[in-house]
């Protein structure tokens, strides 16, 4: 059945025979209805639904970095469906059901800006430290450029994200862990933004544990 929006005028929505009518991002269109729906559940189909559901989880649990990362590139799409693109081309790995995320190949943006240079991450007493070199020579990036950090626990696919509270002239954060995350498996994603929040640079990720440092990539 179809319907249609008389107050707004924003035409029909719905199903008129074997034709299907919706909108996607503002975009009106028509598609056709299969003729039938097979789910015979093949490892091709499980491999794909068990990698869309795990890249889902991670990249909204982060969707806010997500949204500033992307923003450039979410040209007639959302910057979730972008990022889920690129992720599920490069990041997603396995064959059902043994499927993972190589999170060493992760990004959660892409722009231009300067990424932090030789930069570490550990944990020491619940807390992460991620420090970078503060050098005179960055590229285009500037001294006031704001960090833009997050912290994905693996095992509860949920994060923590601290966007904005320290300037690429400090030279480090420090992040205090929920009490129950320590000891975890944790995914450190960083990147960085101008003060005019019109460009950013790439958001790569650092293995964190309890008992090494990890240069980022």
């Amino acid at each position: 059945m179809a319907t249609r929006d008389l107050k707004f005028g924003s035409g029909w929505k719905g199903t008129i025979g074997a034709v299907v009518e919706s909108s996607w991002n503002g975009i009106r269109y028509l598609r056709s209805k299969p003729a039938h729906y097979r789910d015979c559940k093949s490892v091709a189909q499980l491999t794909q639904r068990e990698k869309m559901s795990q890249c889902h989880t991670m990249v909204n649990s982060m969707l806010t970095l997500v949204q500033i990362g992307y923003r450039e590139k979410a040209v007639g799409m959302s910057a979730y469906n972008v990022c889920m693109s690129r992720n599920m081309r490069s990041a997603m790995q396995g064959t059902y059901p043994h499927v993972a995320i190589e999170y060493d190949k992760v990004l959660l943006g892409e722009g231009p800006l300067a990424i932090a240079t030789d930069a570490t991450a550990k944990v020491t007493d619940g807390r992460v430290t991620v420090q970078w070199n503060v050098t005179p020579h960055q590229g285009n990036g500037k001294a006031t450029d704001k960090a833009l950090v997050a912290i994905y626990n693996v095992e509860r696919t949920n994060a923590i994200l601290w966007l904005r509270y320290a300037k690429r002239a400090d030279g480090m954060v420090e992040i205090t862990l929920p009490k129950d995350w320590v000891g975890a498996q944790l995914e450190l994603f960083m990147g960085f933004e101008n003060s005019e929040q019109s460009l950013c640079s790439d958001r790569k990720s650092t293995r964190l544990n309890s008992s090494h440092i990890q240069k980022s990539r």
